[in-house]
């Protein structure tokens, strides 16, 4: 079948669905017993190796580390992140700091603080919403209360 060149409309939508097509690589990336600083991709595996940051549609870790993830489905085996940010989330024996998930299916995982529409599971979370508020306001009250103490501190010395 021959193909035609398209005509030029002057559409500003056509150059930038032009541009879009164009600027979309989904590369798959398999990383295995390595460091890595950043990585960027449509399918990433990464095995047995630490990264600072990862980016991709599709993502699996097994035994590694990472400081930010962010993955539209995010699949973790005996991992750890600093923070991740995904749609669907699936934790096995893994431990985050912050967790930000439309979805998260957790088993024997611990979470510091989990921001999810939908949990299923044995996960633990550490900083739960209640638990932040009672530890906000604790900080509220202790910086209003050091601040009077200074104050007639300095007020007894003048």
């Amino acid at each position: 079948m021959a193909e035609y060149p398209q005509e030029q409309n002057g559409n500003p939508l056509d150059d930038l669905a032009n541009d879009l097509s164009n600027a979309v690589v989904a590369k798959n990336v398999d990383v295995h017993n390595a460091s890595v600083d950043k990585i960027q991709g449509g399918r990433v595996s990464v095995a047995k190796s630490a990264t600072r940051s990862i980016e991709a549609s599709a993502m699996d870790m097994a035994d590694s580390a990472s400081v930010i993830v962010r993955a539209d489905s995010l699949e973790m085996r005996d991992c750890a992140v600093v923070a991740a940010i995904s749609k669907k989330a699936t934790l096995q024996e893994s431990n985050a700091s912050v967790l930000v998930s439309a979805s998260v299916k957790a088993k024997e995982s611990t979470i510091g603080l989990l921001v999810a529409g939908r949990v299923e599971g044995n996960v633990k979370a550490v900083l739960t919403p209640l638990a932040a508020l009672a530890f906000g306001a604790g900080v509220g009250v202790t910086v209003t209360v050091l601040k009077e103490i200074i104050r007639r501190v300095r007020h007894t010395r003048s």
